[in-house]
């Protein structure tokens, strides 16, 4: 037999008969699965589309726009038709992605400023060499020179 095609048992949950005082207490379970009737792929794709519009409306009704949540809400559920339910579940999901983009951003600013550091530290170790050089041959060579392409800009080839 296929795994995909076993049948899960219901996970144990704390108050229920062999959940009490197991490790599934407050253990989050998720279920996937294949859908096979290829007929439904149409309406979930319209369902996915539509979702992402909302979702994309919603961040700029309320990051963009600065809009309140509870205002929104009224608002979303009177024009699409969504319950309370649903729109709970947009704005938690949109609120999980602003949360990770800046996350995600607080890391990177992070790498580039660590990189920084280390760049100074770098040139300041270089002046430090540069001042100490005694001889003509090892400041040459510690001496910072323009990158090829830069030094064509400024001593362009001319006219032999």
């Amino acid at each position: 037999m296929n795994p995909r095609d076993q049948v899960l048992e219901e996970p144990a949950v704390a108050g229920s008969p062999g959940g009490e005082g197991t490790e599934c207490e407050g253990m989050e379970v998720t279920f996937c699965t294949r859908i096979r009737d290829e007929q439904a792929y149409p309406a979930l794709d319209a369902i996915a589309d539509l979702w992402c519009r909302l979702q994309r409306r919603l961040f700029v009704d309320l990051y963009v726009r600065g809009g309140k949540l509870g205002e929104c809400k009224k608002r979303y559920i009177a024009r699409y038709g969504l319950t309370a339910r649903r729109f709970n579940a947009l704005s938690a999901d949109l609120r999980g992605k602003v949360k990770a983009r800046r996350e995600a951003v607080r890391a990177h600013v992070a790498g580039l400023e660590r990189r920084v550091r280390v760049a100074r530290e770098k040139i300041a170790r270089l002046e430090k060499e540069l001042s100490k050089a005694s001889s003509p041959e090892r400041r040459r060579r510690l001496e910072v020179h323009p990158p090829p392409e830069e030094a064509q800009a400024q001593n362009p080839p001319g006219p032999p």
